[in-house]
């Protein structure tokens, strides 16, 4: 084999390795970039769960007396006083 052959095929591996390296820094990037995205939508999920806790506990909150009443007149038979009176010990 002559030395132009083989000038010729260190050339060609040195190209090769080259574009290896410059696929495996893009994919690297790539997967850094997903990563960050990533991250702000788990970021962006947890603030969303914990607004809809908060929801969820303010609806309750809110559904919670008029179910009391209804069952307090429905199922007990409870009436609120039209005269309330007042004892003093």
């Amino acid at each position: 084999m002559s030395d132009l052959a083989r000038i010729g095929i260190w050339m060609l591996l040195a190209a090769g390795v080259m574009a290896s390296a410059i696929l495996v820094v893009d994919a690297t990037h790539e997967v850094r970039s997903l990563h960050s995205e990533l991250q702000a939508a788990i970021t962006a999920h947890d603030e969303q769960m914990k607004e809809r806790s908060r929801l969820l506990l303010e609806r309750s909150a809110r559904a919670a007396l008029p179910e009391v009443e209804q069952v307090a007149t429905e199922q007990l038979g409870m009436k609120f006083p039209h005269a309330a009176l007042r004892l003093e010990p």
